[in-house]
């Protein structure tokens, strides 16, 4: 499908707020916290942290849970939902990628694109340089090893990684 002009300005305002984002110093935490309002639907009582640089097009549709600690360097791809839940750690350097292009060359320079929600549960930790791709759920504290490519759903409790990331042990 191909995004409307809404879709495509609320893009370009993340876009834009993600910049304004990472030009705030470290040290003022409290305008770092006023742009991350504007960009999400954060509530007051929420814990969220993220390390710029950070790039993000369109905040409305991420929905945090509490407590979350987003690392440098990520990037948040998409134009559909993305769910983070409680006390979710996210490494530097990881996508989040809900958003990819038609297979079809045609439609693709058309500018077809495929939205698929991604779900990570609560207690998750993705490690450093990983790839969440659309579509995909990773269950209830559950670890992704560094440098993983997520290609399918990930069940709770579990530890995986790879390319593409496979479930190598249980968490008792």
């Amino acid at each position: 499908m191909k995004r409307t002009s809404e879709e495509q300005n609320r893009a370009l305002k993340g876009r834009e707020l993600s910049r304004k984002f990472n030009e705030v110093s470290i040290f003022d935490k409290e305008g770092q916290y006023e742009i991350l309002k504007e960009l999400f639907d954060i509530k007051e009582d929420q814990k969220i942290t993220i390390r710029p640089p950070f790039v993000c097009n369109d905040g409305k549709l991420v929905h945090f849970g509490n407590n979350i600690y987003i690392n440098a360097f990520c990037v948040f791809e998409h134009a559909t939902n993305i769910y983070i839940g409680d006390n979710v750690r996210i490494g530097p350097h990881v996508v989040l990628a809900a958003t990819s292009h038609a297979i079809d060359s045609v439609k693709r320079i058309e500018g077809e694109q495929i939205q698929k929600e991604i779900k990570i549960e609560d207690n998750v930790m993705i490690g450093a340089n990983s790839t969440i791709l659309g579509g995909v759920t990773i269950g209830t504290n559950s670890v992704i090893g560094a440098g993983s490519v997520v290609v399918k759903d990930i069940p709770s409790n579990v530890v995986a990684c790879g390319n593409p990331c496979e479930v190598i042990k249980k968490i008792d």
